[in-house]
């Protein structure tokens, strides 16, 4: 369905982290449990994981880390919700920060899948500091520390841009003729 102009321009003025590129109520449902949360109040969505690491949630995972400690992120298999086309499913389960004392938590990660009708789940923890990379572009999930180590070890490379550029496409020998 789509959203009238007014609506879309109404929803982008007020949810600017959740209405940076599209308008996608999952987004708009985060921003607003969180705006609506107690200091200390407990918010837990089943979202799509698009947000975790999606080049057009880079405002909303800022506001998520800006506004909440997040506790754990469970990521669910493609296979929870019959005919539901999200890719792969999320637990969040955030706790509203007090904004005085914004300290972080180390954050639960959860990884659920099925094997022959039995469930099974990994678990680990991430300091802050690990989940949120360093430009604050994306969530990092990892689910060991040799995982978690080479992260680190990136973390420290110089960005690829900065070193090659390259193309992709065809390219003419004699050049593109207009």
């Amino acid at each position: 369905p789509s959203i009238g102009p007014g609506w879309s321009q109404y929803l982008r003025s007020t949810y600017p982290a959740a209405a940076e590129y599209k308008i996608r109520i999952h987004s708009l449902f985060q921003q607003i449990s969180l705006e609506l949360a107690k200091t200390g109040g407990a918010v837990v969505l089943l979202v799509p994981d698009a947000f975790l690491n999606g080049a057009y949630y880079k405002k909303l995972r800022n506001f998520v880390c800006q506004n909440a400690n997040i506790i754990t992120l469970c990521e669910l298999p493609e296979s929870t919700f019959d005919d539901a086309v999200v890719g792969k499913w999320c637990i969040a389960h955030y706790r509203r920060k007090d904004a005085q004392n914004a300290t972080s938590a180390a954050t639960d990660i959860q990884r659920v899948s099925r094997r022959d009708e039995t469930l099974q789940i990994e678990n680990y923890k991430l300091e802050e500091v690990d989940l949120v990379s360093a430009d604050k572009d994306r969530f990092q999930i990892v689910f060991c520390d040799q995982d978690r180590n080479i992260l680190r070890q990136i973390g420290q490379c110089l960005p690829l841009r900065s070193v090659m550029r390259g193309h992709t496409g065809i390219r003419a020998r004699t050049g593109q003729k207009t």
